[in-house]
This record gives structure tokens, C-alpha cells and sequence, in this order.
């Protein structure tokens, strides 16, 4: 990942990284930001209950394997 993503171009014009990498990865981590925040104040209504995150015959199911693979 390190790699793809061309850190030695990043780091060489302080422009691109500031307006290009900062900007473009602030979108998608508020998008997610959003999502994450409406889900917890309007659909569960601040209530979650922490013993069952986990649980596979939980609740909430255990982990979301089309959450990882989307």
C-alpha cells in the first residue's frame, strides 16, 4: 500500500500534499465519519450494548464480512 500510494511524491511539493492527499482523504474518512455518526444517534439511539458487539449469535450479528469486502 505504501507503495501505491507514491510517498516520495507526496512529500516532494508541500502543494500536493496539503490540497491533493490531506483534502482527498478528509472526504472519504467524513463520508465515513457521517454514516458512522447517523447510524449511532438515529438509528440505534445512543444505545449499544458492548457485551454483544462481538458475539457471532449476538445482536449485531459479530463482524460484517460485506462491511470488509465493500
Amino acid at each position: 500500500i505504501g507503495i501505491l500510494i507514491f510517498p516520495w511524491k507526496l512529500l516532494a511539493d508541500p502543494h500536493g500534499y496539503i490540497f491533493v492527499w490531506l483534502i482527498a482523504y478528509s472526504a472519504l474518512l467524513g463520508a465515513l465519519a457521517g454514516v458512522m455518526i447517523c447510524d449511532y444517534y438515529v438509528i440505534r439511539k445512543t444505545e449499544l450494548d458492548l457485551a454483544q458487539l462481538f458475539k457471532l449469535g449476538g445482536i449485531y450479528k459479530g463482524w460484517n464480512q460485506r462491511a470488509w469486502i465493500a
